[in-house]
């Protein structure tokens, strides 16, 4: 009982700041675009959606204190290096909005320039116009870091629900696990820390 609600409060906190990471974000992004749309949310809508986050933070709190996923899955990044990728992603939006109204989509660095070849064409662009379009390790770091902010830090633990689901039908642990199109591994994480004699590839 303990644990869930230190892990739930974690899961508020961590949605919190998130949440206070998407004003900057879309206040830049309503002076940087003439063509940004803001939907209006009502009021019920709000309480919906603050009732299924809620509602997903508790599961994913009762998961963690019943041992379906181990607690190390909720160690926290570094201060710095979060701080120094959301520089990054304010400073990546003035570049996004360049390249919408430019429509420009297919600039890379040198480091993403490298990999072109090597995948299929459709994904030699820049995906939202942003830099380097997923195709190097800081965009990948970008993007899941987008993610977070634009489902108000609750990805993470919509990823993890995968993990019980699996438990309860696999009995055989030595779970042979492909992955595509990573990104940051995010996604297989979990998987990881819970079904330790995997193969994740």
């Amino acid at each position: 009982m303990v644990t869930d609600l230190i892990v739930k409060n974690y899961l508020r906190l961590r949605s919190a700041l998130y949440l206070a990471e998407s004003l900057p974000v879309i206040n830049l992004q309503k002076w940087m675009s003439d063509s940004f749309r803001s939907y209006k949310v009502s009021a019920q809508e709000l309480k919906v959606l603050e009732r299924e986050i809620e509602k997903l933070f508790s599961e994913d709190a009762k998961n963690f204190s019943s041992g379906v996923y181990p607690l190390e899955l909720l160690k926290p990044e570094s201060v710095v290096k979060h701080t120094k990728r959301f520089a990054g992603i304010l400073t990546d939006n003035i570049f996004v909005t360049l390249r919408k109204r430019g429509k420009q989509n297919k600039k890379f660095s040198k480091v993403a320039s490298r990999d072109l070849m090597a995948v299929p064409e459709y994904y030699r662009r820049n995906f939202h116009f942003q830099t380097d379009g997923y195709l190097s390790k800081d965009s990948a770091e970008m993007y899941d870091h987008q993610v977070e902010i634009l489902f108000k830090g609750t990805s993470h633990s919509m990823r993890r629900m995968i993990v019980p689901v699996l438990k309860k039908h696999v009995v055989n642990e030595d779970l042979q696990i492909v992955e595509l199109a990573s990104g940051t591994g995010n996604a297989t994480r979990p998987l990881a820390a819970s079904f330790q004699r995997s193969t994740i590839t």
